[in-house]
């Protein structure tokens, strides 16, 4: 039984599993929003651009204290440059209202250099990790 399976429709799948899911494109410097909880969004145009448009996601999420450090992480500006080469790099952070975060930015695909083009960047809930680990810690 032969099943059309459109390329939004895995992206939302996988988007299930994370907090939100962003699929940037560097070169066009947009993003497209999938979140759990609704389905995809259109493609969204920052005026300022993806790169601006992502520094104020972690500025709206992430506490105070490693905002400077999700900034640095989640820079689209210098992103093709760290990934080359790699497939994802990720990042703990704590988020003001949603506790401990892994931040994760995968490439899906990359130009001639090798340089990404393409990337999902997602975040998840690791507060019962971080609750668990700190247990471990005190009990010791």
């Amino acid at each position: 039984m032969g099943t059309n399976i459109t390329q939004p429709s895995i992206l939302q799948s996988i988007a299930d599993v994370y907090y939100i899911m962003h699929l940037i494109n560097l070169k066009e410097n947009t993003v497209q929003v999938y979140s759990a909880r609704n389905q995809v969004k259109d493609v969204v145009t920052h005026s300022d651009g993806a790169d601006k448009m992502m520094a104020q996601v972690m500025a709206v999420t992430i506490r105070e204290e490693q905002l400077d450090e999700a900034l640095t992480f989640s820079d689209l500006t210098t992103l093709a440059d760290r990934m080359q080469g790699k497939k994802m790099i990720s990042k703990d952070l704590h988020g003001k209202n949603i506790g401990w975060i892994n931040a994760s930015i995968i490439v899906v695909d990359t130009d001639e250099d090798n340089k990404p083009i393409n990337v999902i960047f997602t975040t998840r809930s690791i507060e019962e990790e971080k609750q668990k680990e700190e247990k471990l810690i005190n009990e010791s």
